[in-house]
């Protein structure tokens, strides 16, 4: 028990009970009682901690304000605009939504970020040529695949879009095609 040689803790105690005690019929207590890194039959440790004084009361943290968002709305309408054109190329009305938001590595700038759900499978039974179409018009407007997770495909942006967009992803749900878009981080 190194926390208790070491005084930080109190012993762990622990009880032994022989198999034929008769003991073991009349009472429920067990033969014999010890402390771990004590001999057996040893009396009890004085090792609980003492109360302490209480602490005077301090003044309470205040949390940091979140960080001031930088005004983004030149890329929040690059990254609609963008977004609306990936669903026109598939022919199916659907609503994006756009937000301004601290920069996704933590620093101090803002970006815009974007989604739409579009509800493919109200006008059509197979997802991929609509799928297709979009990351075709990705590769046209200079994006390059960065990858796969969790079954979305990630696309870059090469560096200085006029429209601010840094990444877009997609991928097929059971709903229809989501779609999502970064702006590059202004400070």
């Amino acid at each position: 028990d190194e926390a208790a040689d070491a005084g930080t803790a109190p012993r762990t105690i622990f009880f032994v009970r022989a198999p034929y005690s008769s003991a073991r019929d009349a009472s429920r207590d067990p033969d014999l009682t010890g402390w771990v890194g004590l001999p057996l039959g040893s009396p009890a440790p004085d090792d609980l901690p003492h109360p302490s004084e209480p602490a005077s009361p301090t003044d309470p943290t205040t949390p940091a304000p979140p960080p001031a968002l930088v005004d983004v709305s030149a890329q929040e309408a690059g990254v609609r605009a963008f977004l609306e054109a990936a669903a026109a190329t598939t022919g199916v009305p659907a609503e994006v939504t756009t937000v301004a938001t601290q920069c996704e590595d933590g620093s101090e700038g803002t970006q815009a970020t974007g989604s739409v759900l579009i509800p493919i499978f109200t006008v059509m039974d197979e997802p991929q040529p609509p799928f297709d179409a979009i990351t075709r018009s990705w590769t046209e407007a200079g994006f390059v695949p960065g990858g796969r997770a969790m079954g979305r495909d990630h696309w870059t942006a090469g560096d200085g879009r006029a429209d601010g967009i840094a990444s877009a992803s997609i991928r097929g749900t059971a709903d229809g095609l989501s779609l999502s878009a970064e702006s590059v981080c202004v400070r």
